[in-house]
């Protein structure tokens, strides 16, 4: 979903490509962002809705994607109401009474969850409408995070370091390689009052030396969890949870094999529409 701050520059004709949502992931389409000049996107009838201000090259989007170029669908879009269509598409997530992610715009709920987390995204990933960042948060609440130290590794619109620190992380540090998500999560971070937060624009490179973490939250995809797996890793304390997803299930045995061969351990698992989220100590 893109941000109202965006949507002006949608009103003259752009370009729509549409994208089967059991193909990639909310996480996977941020790799577009590198390439091409994105105005936004949205999930709706199992698709996702990618826009752009210029035509973009579809075997280009199918290289950054590894789909084929029979699976995308490019079209030439008239001016529209994007302001009214990005608050229909963007719905609150509630899970149980866990966690409410919602909008400004969308009514208060006082009382009713544990924790209510406000995120306006821009052109950011993980609001938690897509299975792998519900199942990150799903998780999650069977953590006690009280006095640990956390590591949310693409943070996307910032929402698991958001609602870490809530949960009563000590420290929380978060990344992410793409621009447009730093400035993002750092307007929601202060958004929901939660500024503690060490916030890096950048790879696993970039992250604090010698610093450990008793949780990993990576919910990214399949190309960067199996390239990092030893940088994640080597960042666990003992007896520390790392938390993924990103992952397709046809993808699972690969990189639970990957992951254990480095020895760390399946704690749990959870599916959610083809997607699964992994748990490792």
């Amino acid at each position: 979903p893109c941000c109202p701050e965006c949507m002006p520059f949608m009103n003259n004709h752009s370009h729509e490509l549409t994208i089967a949502e059991d193909l990639v992931s909310e996480e996977a389409l941020s790799a577009l962002d590198a390439h091409f000049s994105i105005d936004g996107f949205y999930n709706e009838d199992g698709h996702w809705h990618v826009f752009f201000r210029d035509e973009p090259q579809l075997t280009k989007v199918s290289e950054v994607l590894g789909l084929l170029q029979k699976e995308l669908k490019l079209t030439s879009l008239a001016p529209r109401n994007w302001n009214a269509l990005w608050e229909s598409n963007f719905k609150e997530v509630v899970i149980l009474d866990f966690c409410r992610i919602h909008a400004d715009f969308h009514n208060k709920e006082a009382g009713a969850y544990e924790y209510e987390i406000l995120i306006n995204p821009k052109m950011s990933f993980g609001t938690g409408h897509h299975a792998t960042t519900f199942m990150m948060i799903e998780s999650m609440r069977g953590l006690d995070l009280k006095g640990k130290d956390v590591l949310d590794f693409g943070t996307g619109t910032g929402v698991l370091a958001i609602l870490a620190k809530k949960m009563g992380a000590a420290t929380v540090v978060a990344n992410d390689i793409s621009v447009h998500a730093f400035e993002n999560s750092e307007e929601n971070l202060k958004r929901n009052a939660v500024e503690e937060v060490d916030l890096f624009h950048g790879g696993v490179e970039l992250l604090p030396q010698g610093r450990k973490y008793d949780l990993i939250l990576a919910n990214v995809n399949r190309a960067v969890l199996l390239r990092d797996a030893d940088a994640l890793i080597g960042l666990m304390k003992p007896g520390g949870v790392l938390l993924l997803s990103g992952i397709l299930a046809v993808d699972e045995n690969l990189l639970r094999q990957h992951y254990e061969d480095r020895d760390v351990r399946l704690k749990n698992r959870k599916e959610k529409n083809d997607w699964i989220c992994i748990a490792f100590q």
